[in-house]
């Protein structure tokens, strides 16, 4: 049976953060006229609450847009005192959009964006460099082959028992993919399936409040390993 929520449950999601400078900049952001696309906020706390309570040295962003979700992560690594987040844009109209909105923030000692595709050689010399990190956001390419590589480069990257958190991995997913292949969310499946080790969690809708979905992998290492009792 499909899940059905309670009444009187309602469906707006609450911010978890709630630094004034943050709120405003984001109000910014919503009303930018290349707005579309931007994380929702299921997805912001979930960046947010992560960055606070791991206090990550690296994290991890591939597909800046305009930079909600590097704000986001970047107050929270501020509020740390600690870290630094390593976003990928591309596209240079949106990387001067997110560094100015970055920079309004007061975040550009805790947020560097690489003008680089993630299967560029000299961006992945550089996040090894960098590497490995905590934790690792992916709201990219939306078409399979594409989602599919940045997950195993991410993974790569991402330090035992981090964690990957993938934006668009809903039951809409496939009309996000242009090549018909199943977009991020078969992406995810298929990777969890193929990698030893690789745990995968799907937030769906209507139990997640966005169709977009969610999804998580972190790349679990048991220490010391759980023994199975002789006899069981």
């Amino acid at each position: 049976m499909f899940y059905q929520p309670e009444d009187g449950r309602g469906w707006v999601v609450l911010a978890a953060y709630h630094e004034e400078t943050l709120l405003r900049v984001l109000d910014e952001m919503m009303d930018d006229p290349e707005s579309a696309g931007f994380s929702d906020i299921g997805i912001r706390n979930i960046l947010y609450t992560e960055v606070l309570n791991t206090r990550p040295r690296r994290v991890l962003e591939i597909g800046t847009h305009i930079g909600t979700g590097a704000v986001v992560m970047g107050t929270a690594l501020q509020r740390n005192g600690y870290g630094k987040l390593i976003s990928l844009e591309p596209q240079l109209k949106y990387k001067a959009i997110a560094e100015g909105y970055i920079a309004r923030a007061g975040l550009s000692e805790m947020v560097e964006i690489l003008p680089f595709f993630s299967y560029q050689d000299e961006c992945q010399q550089r996040l090894r460099a960098e590497g490995p990190f905590d934790l690792i956001f992916i709201d990219g390419a939306h078409e399979y082959e594409a989602a599919l590589f940045d997950i195993r480069l991410a993974y790569a990257l991402l330090r035992e028992n981090g964690l990957i958190i993938l934006h668009d991995s809903g039951r809409d997913s496939p009309q996000m993919d242009q090549s018909g292949q199943g977009g991020v969310r078969r992406a995810v499946h298929d990777f969890a399936a193929e990698t030893p080790g690789a745990v995968a969690i799907f937030r769906e809708h209507p139990l997640w409040l966005n169709p977009c979905g969610a999804a998580l992998i972190c790349k679990q290492l048991l220490e010391p390993a759980i023994e199975t009792p002789a006899g069981a």
